[in-house]
């Protein structure tokens, strides 16, 4: 229900693509701006690796950003039904 009210949301990884991790409401207001609506300011977010990013393809997992759940992780999640895991080309 409250996506759907509001629309897109994030969480502790607020960041443009290619850019460090934002880990408070005051960097995420800086470098997005008037792109906001609205921020919700639960304080410092806990720092880490970023996270894990995938797209969904029609028959396919594409890696986008390698992080805590690993490749082999998401091999062994992932082939059991059939879906392949589309890794970036090294370089």
């Amino acid at each position: 229900p409250l996506l759907e009210a509001v629309g897109p949301l994030t969480g502790t990884s607020a960041n443009r693509s290619g850019h460090e991790p934002l880990t408070d409401a005051r960097a995420v207001q800086a470098e997005f701006g008037s792109d906001l609506d609205a921020v919700l300011d639960m304080g410092p977010a806990p720092g880490g690796a970023p996270s894990t990013v995938v797209h969904v393809e029609a028959h396919a997992v594409r890696l986008l950003r390698a992080g805590p759940v690993s490749v082999p992780e998401l091999r062994r999640l992932l082939e059991p039904m059939g879906i392949a895991l589309i890794e970036p080309a090294a370089g």
